[in-house]
């Protein structure tokens, strides 16, 4: 039956949908914006040069899982894991890394992976425990390629930490931000570590030293964190340019 109230009432429902909507779609503007970030400053990283940089705090789906690199398909079984009892999709494009725990970066073992974690953005819902990890000071490095060349970065971030008496405070978090989900084309893969690190101990004793530096490739652009507007800071130890990676930090 038409009367003022239904009509009313009818509208009243068609504006609440409109609000919900416009509201999922600012959200999915939002979520755009910062991945369009996020691949330009990948695709402008300065390679191949080691820097403290500042890392907001982060919250994480945290894996504890034992992976090792052997094919495109070696983080599934962790995703579908991650993604168990979920009500709504989450999105794994740049969010998924991999970590190796303190001890075993303080071991040197570079071969394996201990964690595997999902950034959550902000808007992000997730049916689960959700880790929020502090702000921090990372030595980071970028380089081109995927996790498969990870093992010679972590030995050059294991020279630079030595030479300047920084200790490992946290596990790494390694992730790609340009992969095979983005690029057919591998030469234009880039992957980041980050190693949390705190000032104190004598020289040469937070991570095992006498390791071989990795090769020196060609650097262009700027480095920035996994947020692009983040984190920025000078290289301090870049092999492409020259310098040393046992350069000494200035504070």
């Amino acid at each position: 039956d038409r009367d003022v109230d239904n009509i009313a009432e009818a509208l009243r429902r068609q504006k609440e949908l409109i609000a919900r909507k416009k509201q999922e779609l600012e959200i999915m503007e939002r979520k755009i914006d910062h991945r369009l970030a996020q691949l330009e400053d990948a695709r402008r990283s300065e390679l191949d040069c080691i820097r403290l940089v500042e890392q907001p705090a982060l919250r994480l789906v945290l894996l504890r899982d034992s992976v090792k690199f052997n094919s495109y398909l070696w983080l599934e079984r962790s995703i579908r894991k991650i993604e168990q009892d979920q009500k709504l999709p989450l999105s794994y494009i740049g969010k998924v890394g991999v970590g190796i725990s303190e001890e075993n970066l303080k071991s040197a073992e570079f071969g394996h992976y201990d964690l595997v974690f999902l950034v959550l953005e902000e808007d992000d819902v997730y049916e689960g425990r959700v880790e929020t990890l502090p702000p921090c000071r990372c030595a980071a490095v970028r380089f081109r390629g995927d996790h498969s060349r990870a093992p010679q970065y972590y030995e050059q971030l294991a020279q630079f930490l030595a030479a300047n008496g920084l200790q490992i405070a946290g596990f790494s978090r390694e992730i790609t931000l340009i992969d095979n989900c983005i690029s057919d084309d591998p030469a234009q893969y880039v992957t980041e570590i980050r190693i949390p690190v705190a000032r104190g101990g004598r020289r040469g004793v937070s991570l095992a030293n006498d390791r071989k530096v990795g090769p020196r490739r060609k650097a262009s652009g700027r480095n920035r964190g996994f947020r692009a507007v983040r984190g920025e800071s000078s290289p301090l130890a870049c092999p492409s340019k020259g310098l040393n990676l046992h350069k000494k930090v200035v504070q």
